[in-house]
């Protein structure tokens, strides 16, 4: 029975000891806990903050750019129509050139037709004065000249140009 005694303290005093050491005060237990679920909801928070946050800048991001891609696609439209104005004006300004450079030839030949018969007009001009100045000249030698009737007057020549 001794033994059945001091085996009966031993576990008495070993599950004292067991409890006095092995186990934190509830207290303690209890305050690091709320702390634990504090930091849990403070991270949870702050992930979710982080996440609006994420989606708010991406619908913004978004929406810039939709508006980016609608005044591109604006400008490429105005664009159109300007690039095919240009090539008309264009188109039209080759055919006025086309048509001037045409009537320029024209007048250039024309010019040189012109020249040419006044080359021939002239040379017929000069071809009538020799002949008047020989008809002066054999008229003044077949007629004495009067005292009463003057002189005949020289031919008057044009000028040549």
């Amino acid at each position: 029975m001794r033994w059945t005694v001091y085996l009966a303290t031993a576990m008495l005093a070993g599950a004292s000891g067991a409890a006095l050491l092995g186990t934190p005060p509830v207290a303690a237990v209890d305050s690091e806990m709320v702390e634990l679920q504090e930091s849990v909801k403070q991270i949870i928070q702050g992930q979710k903050d982080a996440e609006a946050t994420l989606l708010q800048t991406a619908a913004v991001s978004k929406t810039h750019m939709e508006e980016s891609m609608n005044t591109v696609n604006k400008m490429t439209g105005n664009v159109m129509p300007l690039q095919k104005t240009v090539q008309d004006m264009q188109a039209n300004s080759d055919t006025r050139l086309d048509t001037m450079s045409t009537q320029i030839h024209g007048i250039s030949d024309n010019l040189q037709e012109t020249r040419a018969r006044m080359g021939k007009l002239n040379q017929q001009l000069v071809a009538l004065q020799n002949a008047l100045r020989g008809i002066d000249a054999k008229l003044a030698h077949s007629a004495p000249p009067s005292a009463g009737t003057p002189a005949p007057a020289p031919p008057r020549v044009p000028p040549k140009r």
